[in-house]
Protein backbone atom coordinates (compact mmCIF):
# COMPACT_ATOMS: atom_id res chain seq x y z
CA UNK A 1 0.00 0.00 0.00
CA UNK A 2 1.48 3.44 -0.30
CA UNK A 3 0.49 6.21 1.36
CA UNK A 4 -0.11 9.50 -0.06
CA UNK A 5 0.87 10.92 -3.75
CA UNK A 6 3.84 12.56 -3.46
CA UNK A 7 6.91 10.16 -3.98
CA UNK A 8 10.22 11.39 -4.61
CA UNK A 9 13.09 9.12 -6.11
CA UNK A 10 17.24 8.95 -5.00
CA UNK A 11 19.47 7.14 -7.31
CA UNK A 12 23.05 6.92 -5.65
CA UNK A 13 25.68 5.32 -7.11
CA UNK A 14 28.24 2.88 -5.70
CA UNK A 15 31.26 0.07 -6.61
CA UNK A 16 28.33 -2.46 -6.63
CA UNK A 17 25.99 -0.78 -8.64
CA UNK A 18 23.07 1.46 -8.31
CA UNK A 19 21.00 2.43 -5.25
CA UNK A 20 17.68 3.05 -5.70
CA UNK A 21 15.88 4.81 -2.95
CA UNK A 22 11.55 5.30 -3.54
CA UNK A 23 9.67 7.88 -0.80
CA UNK A 24 6.69 7.72 -0.49
CA UNK A 25 4.08 9.85 1.97
CA UNK A 26 5.74 12.41 4.76
CA UNK A 27 3.08 14.96 3.43
CA UNK A 28 1.50 17.01 5.00
CA UNK A 29 4.15 17.21 7.51
CA UNK A 30 3.46 14.44 10.74
CA UNK A 31 2.11 12.29 8.13
CA UNK A 32 3.57 8.32 8.44
CA UNK A 33 5.78 7.20 4.98
CA UNK A 34 7.37 4.43 3.66
CA UNK A 35 11.10 4.16 1.70
CA UNK A 36 12.08 1.46 -0.59
CA UNK A 37 15.95 0.86 -1.11
CA UNK A 38 17.12 -1.25 -4.03
CA UNK A 39 20.11 -2.82 -5.08
CA UNK A 40 20.71 -5.75 -7.20
CA UNK A 41 17.33 -7.06 -7.14
CA UNK A 42 17.48 -6.88 -3.01
CA UNK A 43 14.54 -4.74 -1.26
CA UNK A 44 14.08 -3.05 1.88
CA UNK A 45 11.09 -1.58 3.06
CA UNK A 46 11.23 0.81 6.12
CA UNK A 47 8.12 2.75 7.66
CA UNK A 48 8.12 5.53 9.93
CA UNK A 49 7.20 9.32 10.71
CA UNK A 50 10.36 10.98 10.56
CA UNK A 51 11.56 11.02 6.47
CA UNK A 52 15.08 11.54 7.13
CA UNK A 53 15.55 8.57 10.13
CA UNK A 54 13.17 6.42 7.90
CA UNK A 55 15.30 6.66 4.88
CA UNK A 56 18.99 6.26 7.28
CA UNK A 57 16.97 3.53 9.10
CA UNK A 58 16.38 1.98 5.54
CA UNK A 59 20.22 2.27 3.89
CA UNK A 60 21.48 0.71 7.01
CA UNK A 61 18.74 -2.27 6.86
CA UNK A 62 20.19 -2.34 2.92
CA UNK A 63 23.92 -2.52 4.00
CA UNK A 64 23.34 -4.63 6.87
CA UNK A 65 21.42 -7.53 4.48
CA UNK A 66 24.11 -7.16 1.99
CA UNK A 67 26.87 -7.55 4.46
CA UNK A 68 24.93 -10.91 5.74
CA UNK A 69 24.49 -12.43 2.13
CA UNK A 70 28.07 -11.78 1.53
CA UNK A 71 28.95 -14.20 4.08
Amino acid sequence: MIIGKRMDMFFLPSQHGTIKLFVYGFHPLGNGGQVYAELNGITVKVKGFQRKRVIVRALRKLHELLLNQEQ
